[in-house]
C-alpha cells in the first residue's frame, strides 16, 4: 500500500533519479523535476556535474545501480561501456610504488561517459509506469502549509509560464550548486551546520584517441599522490566509443593548466613516465576542462532546529566529498536505498513524516560516515587544508599530534602494499565500497603496521615503469 500520492524530486540528477526508483515503491505517483532538456541521445547536459571529467564508478556503487536497475549493466555494454575486473585492467602506482599483481572477483567496474550512464538510468527510470520526468522546469522555491511547518510542494518556471506543483513529500537532490538553502530562508529556516575539509585540490581533464599502436596492458591507469610533498596525481580511463579520458589532478596550486603545453608539462612532473608519454602520442578529442569545486562538504540538516516535515534533502544538497575517491554515484545508490528502507519500515499515525526524520538521522551515520573520515583524514595529511568540521571528536581527530600518527600509519600501510598482493587487494576492495576498512585492518595487519611506523624506512625507488602482464 503506498505511503503517499505524489513525491515530487527536485533535479534529474543520478541521486534524483535513484531518489525516484525507491519512491516508486511507496507512492502511486512521482515526477521528478528537471531544468535541462535531454535530447534524443547521450549528450552533456549543462546542469550535468563535471560531465567532461572522469567518473569512476566504484564496484559497489556499480553493483547498487543494478540492484536498483536490472539489467542496466548489459544496456551500457551493449552501447559500448568497457566493462573490466579492476585487479585485472587496472595499474595502480600507490605512494610507494605500483601495487603487486593480486586477483579479486569483487572488483567489476564499467568505464563510460556520464551521459551514457545517465541516459540509460533516466531510460530505465521512465520504464517505470508510475513515474515521469518534466525537463525544461526549474523549481524557484517551496510552498508550506499556513504554519510553514511542513513542506506541500514547489513553485517551478517553464517556458509556458510559472505555476505551483503539490505533492505529499519534496525530495531535494538539485546539486553542490543547488539554491536549497535560500528556498528554506524563504520559509524561515535556518541553515543547517556545515563540516569542511578542503585539501585545495583542482584537476584539468581531456578525452583522447588511443595511440594507433599502443598496447599498454591495461584498461585503467592511475597515480597517487603522496602527502606530504608530491601532490599529483593521474588516471586514463576508458570509455565507450574506443576512446579515454585523461585527467591530471593537484593539490594546493591555484591554478592547473588548460593548454596544451602547460597539461603535458604538468604530466611530465609525475614521478612515473607513463602518462607523459600516453599524452604526448595519443590524439585530443576535446579542449581541457578543468575544475576545483573538490573539497569534502556535508551539511548537518539532521541537526537543523527547524527543518521542514515532507522536506528531505539528499545527494549533494547534503554532502560532496573529494571528487578524488570516486564515492559520489556510490553514496548516491546508497542513500536512495537507505530511503527505500526508511520508507517500508514507517509505522505509526503518519509513517511519511516518520520516515523522513529517520533517514535524516541514517544518512550521516550508516552512509556517509566512514567515507566522509577516510576523504577527511586523508586530506587532512596536506599542509594548507581547511578544516572547519562540526563533530567533537572530528575537531580532535584531525589535529596534531594525531594527523602526525596517521601520516606514519598511511606511509606503514602504503609501503606494505607495494609488497603485499593480499593487502593491495583489500586496499582496493576499501576503496570500491565493497568491504569496510575495519575487516582489512585487522589486528595482525594493525601490528605489522604499527612495527613499521617507527623503523628506519627503506629508500623509496626512483621512477619505476608499470609492471606489464
Amino acid at each position: 500500500m503506498p505511503i503517499g500520492n505524489h513525491a515530487i524530486v527536485i533535479g534529474g540528477s543520478i541521486s534524483g533519479m535513484l531518489a525516484a526508483r525507491v519512491l516508486s515503491e511507496s507512492f502511486a505517483h512521482v515526477t521528478v523535476l528537471e531544468r535541462d532538456r535531454y535530447g534524443d541521445g547521450p549528450a552533456l547536459r549543462k546542469g550535468q556535474p563535471q560531465g567532461w571529467h572522469v567518473h569512476l564508478i566504484l564496484a559497489r556503487g556499480r553493483m547498487e545501480l543494478e540492484r536498483l536497475f536490472p539489467g542496466l549493466g548489459p544496456d551500457l555494454e551493449a552501447a559500448g561501456a568497457v566493462c573490466f575486473q579492476w585487479s585485472e585492467g587496472a595499474r595502480v602506482n600507490g605512494p610507494f610504488g605500483w601495487l603487486p599483481d593480486y586477483t579479486s572477483d569483487r572488483l567489476l567496474v564499467r568505464g563510460s561517459t556520464r551521459a551514457l550512464l545517465d541516459w540509460h538510468v533516466r531510460d530505465h527510470l521512465l520504464r517505470l509506469p508510475n513515474v515521469r520526468m518534466e525537463e525544461g522546469c526549474a523549481v524557484k522555491g517551496l510552498l508550506t502549509d499556513p504554519s510553514r511547518r511542513a513542506v506541500t510542494g514547489v513553485r517551478v518556471a517553464r517556458d509556458s509560464g510559472d505555476s505551483e506543483i503539490y505533492g505529499d513529500l519534496v525530495v531535494d537532490t538539485s546539486g553542490r550548486a543547488s539554491a536549497s538553502l535560500k528556498w528554506l530562508e524563504e520559509i524561515g529556516c535556518a541553515a543547517p551546520p556545515e563540516s569542511v575539509v578542503d585539501c585545495h585540490l583542482a584537476y584539468s581533464c581531456r578525452w583522447y584517441e588511443a595511440p594507433k599502436d599502443a598496447s599498454p596492458g591495461w584498461k585503467l591507469i592511475s597515480t597517487q599522490p603522496k602527502a606530504p610533498d608530491d601532490p599529483l596525481s593521474a588516471a586514463i580511463f576508458p570509455i565507450e566509443g574506443d576512446r579515454y579520458i585523461g585527467g591530471l589532478a593537484t593539490i594546493g596550486l591555484k591554478s592547473v593548466p588548460d593548454d596544451d603545453a602547460g597539461f603535458l608539462e604538468l604530466a611530465k612532473s609525475l614521478r612515473t613516465p607513463e602518462f607523459h608519454a600516453w599524452f604526448s602520442a595519443a590524439k585530443p578529442l576535446s579542449p581541457i576542462y578543468t575544475f576545483r569545486q573538490a573539497s569534502n562538504r556535508v551539511r548537518h540538516f539532521e541537526r537543523a532546529p527547524n527543518l521542514p516535515d515532507r522536506y528531505l534533502p539528499m545527494g549533494d544538497v547534503v554532502g560532496t566529498l573529494n571528487p578524488i575517491y570516486g564515492q559520489g554515484i556510490t553514496l548516491a545508490a546508497l542513500s536512495a536505498l537507505t530511503l527505500g528502507d526508511s520508507l517500508a519500515r514507517a509505522s505509526g499515525p503518519d509513517p511519511l513524516s516518520a520516515a523522513v526524520r529517520s533517514h535524516l538521522q541514517r544518512l550521516p551515520r550508516e552512509v556517509y560516515a566512514t567515507p566522509w573520515i577516510m576523504a577527511a583524514l586523508g586530506d587532512s595529511l596536506w599542509p594548507g587544508t581547511t578544516i572547519a568540521v562540526q563533530s567533537r571528536f572530528q575537531r580532535w581527530l584531525l589535529r596534531e599530534p594525531w594527523l602526525w600518527l596517521f601520516r606514519r600509519f598511511s606511509v606503514a600501510i602504503n609501503r606494505m602494499a607495494a609488497e603485499d598482493p593480499e593487502l593491495a587487494r583489500g586496499l582496493m576492495e576499501v576503496m570500491h565500497m565493497i568491504k569496510p576498512p575495519a575487516e582489512v585492518l585487522n589486528g595482525r595487519l594493525m601490528r605489522r603496521a604499527f612495527w613499521r611506523m617507527f623503523r628506519a624506512p627503506r629508500p623509496v625507488p626512483g621512477v619505476v615503469p608499470a609492471p606489464s602482464r
